[in-house]
């Protein structure tokens, strides 16, 4: 079953990440701000009706502030992420996000004393260079289009041309989140910095607390927007964040069977939902990129496909 559940999460936030895109709009300043609530939402909605009503499952709260820090970074890197794709094409967004696996791997070389086979340095470099030839190639791009715009499309074309940094600050803040994660849920005993670390969670109670913070910080969010902003949400107006919180949702649910069963078959295939993002990018936005940023995705796909599959 977990090849099944393995498709199904591909499926599911390939797709998310497409929903992503289209309910996140450059006209509209609190639009990563509502992309949140509604994420925070399903979360919610799972933890009550799977965990609660259904398993029956006791929380310790305790578990909450024990996982809060690895809550904080996965949330903050989808924050950013929602952020990007205001900007960018998800067809960009998505693979440069995804390659938070090469950023993982040289936290544990760096602060966890792991080695890594050289196999595995080609492929940080391979997620490196097609980094940084799509960065350079945004900017290029985005200078050409800004030369015959108006002021307002100036303004966005300057943004859009530095907006890659929200997707490389996705790729930092998740790697420090699946860092994190490899303490609590594996390592339990864990020298840093000559000091041992005894950090140790359960499957069911680190899933409960991601959900619940993120939940938690959309009602807050929801609040801020709904009494001082004064924004108005109507289903038909969140119908692309709905659609994307419901598949995140499901995404992360599948994520945790998938990697329960083969995890290291899993890992890499999972790490190229990406490439579904892009087809579904290019099939229903209508994006098309140049035969360098392919070039560029390409070499980000195939980094992050061979650290998964090492499973670093």
């Amino acid at each position: 079953m977990w090849f099944f559940f393995t498709i199904l999460t591909i499926l599911a936030w390939g797709a998310g990440e497409f929903f992503y895109k289209a309910g996140n709009d450059y006209e509209d300043d609190y639009s990563s701000s509502r992309t949140v609530v509604m994420v925070g939402l399903f979360f919610g909605l799972y933890v009550l009706i799977y965990y609660v009503l259904i398993q029956h499952l006791a929380y310790d709260w305790h578990s909450f502030i024990t996982y809060l820090p690895v809550s904080a970074s996965y949330i903050i890197s989808m924050w950013l992420g929602y952020v990007g794709l205001r900007y960018l094409e998800v067809s960009i967004v998505g693979p440069v996000s995804n390659a938070s696996g090469a950023v993982t791997a040289i936290f544990l070389v760096l602060f966890a004393g792991q080695k890594i086979t050289g196999f595995a340095w080609f492929a940080i470099a391979l997620v490196t260079i097609g980094i940084i030839l799509i960065s350079l190639n945004e900017k290029e791009e985005m200078d050409e289009l800004a030369a015959d715009a108006t002021p307002e499309e100036k303004k966005r074309y300057r943004i859009g041309a530095i907006a890659i940094i929200f997707p490389i600050l996705y790729m930092i803040f998740d790697s420090l989140g699946t860092f994190f994660d490899g303490i609590v849920l594996d390592a339990h005993k864990f020298t840093m910095f000559g000091k041992t670390i005894h950090w140790a969670l359960d499957e069911d109670q680190a899933q409960m607390s991601y959900m619940l913070a993120f939940f938690f910080l959309g009602v807050v969010v929801f609040l801020w927007l709904t009494l001082v902003k004064k924004q108005k949400f109507t289903i038909r107006g969140e119908r692309y964040r709905g659609i994307a919180g419901i598949l995140e949702t499901i995404g992360q649910v599948f994520y945790v069977f998938a990697m329960s069963g083969n995890a290291v078959i899993a890992a890499p295939l999972i790490a190229s939902y990406a490439v579904f993002s892009v087809i579904l990018g290019h099939i229903f936005l209508k994006e098309r990129l140049r035969w360098v940023q392919y070039l560029a995705v390409g070499l980000v796909i195939l980094g992050t496909v061979i650290i998964g599959y090492y499973d670093f």
